[in-house]
């Protein structure tokens, strides 16, 4: 396995050479895939949340513990792991902490948060998301003809309508999202015909069509 720069949950596992959201690494192409793809993320989430090992080892990215044989945290993941986790947890912390507001207009299409930055007072927040984007931690997609960059963390999907690069918090302010995951294709591609029903079924398919790609470049 390979840790991503200081990304809390993610690992790309190199035995299986699986898209696990990284350095800029592909997305899932599968469910199968994507299956694999959250439970690394689970698993990282666990250990980053209480130092919990179980879920990594359960899912191959850590030996099975040896019967008998105490370890410490140091030892099982390492110096520069457990100082990058002290970090990770305060942006847990932040998010924990922060007024999230429901997204009225889209309760019925496509449900999700949101913080205003500034209003909010919630330029500690964006400071650690955009320090994780600029480390290449976010995770290419398209919300139909859109295109962005989102970042896991838990349960939810983060994502900025203006790249961290171009923010000025002295001339505007700015909305940071977030949506619940579907651990589906749509976490990653949302298409046309696609709707943000949880009890949706949806097509396994993860390629743009030739319409799509053409109403894109119309954009």
């Amino acid at each position: 396995m390979a840790l991503t720069g200081d990304n809390p949950f993610i690992a790309i596992d190199t035995a299986t050479g699986l898209p696990l959201p990284g350095q800029d690494v592909p997305v899932p192409q599968t469910q199968e895939e994507i299956d694999r793809w959250f439970a690394v993320q689970r698993a990282w989430a666990a250990y980053n949340r209480n130092g919990d090992t179980s879920f990594l080892r359960e899912i191959g990215l850590l030996p099975p513990k040896p019967t008998g044989v105490k370890s410490t945290q140091r030892q099982v993941m390492g110096d520069s792991h457990n100082r990058r986790t002290k970090g990770n947890r305060a942006i847990v912390k932040l998010i924990e902490s922060a007024p999230w507001r429901e997204a009225v207009t889209y309760r019925e299409t496509w449900p999700h948060e949101y913080v205003v930055i500034k209003k909010d007072g919630q330029e500690d927040l964006l400071t650690e998301v955009c320090r994780r984007f600029c480390a290449g931690e976010g995770v290419d997609g398209r919300f139909f003809r859109i295109k962005n960059r989102y970042l896991f963390i838990g349960d939810y999907k983060y994502w900025l309508m203006t790249p961290c690069h171009k923010i000025d918090l002295e001339k505007d302010d700015y909305v940071l999202n977030r949506a619940l995951i579907y651990r589906d294709r749509r976490d990653f591609l949302i298409r046309d015909g696609d709707n943000g029903r949880r009890n949706n079924e949806i097509d396994g398919l993860f390629g743009i069509t030739t319409d799509e790609q053409r109403n894109a470049r119309r954009m």
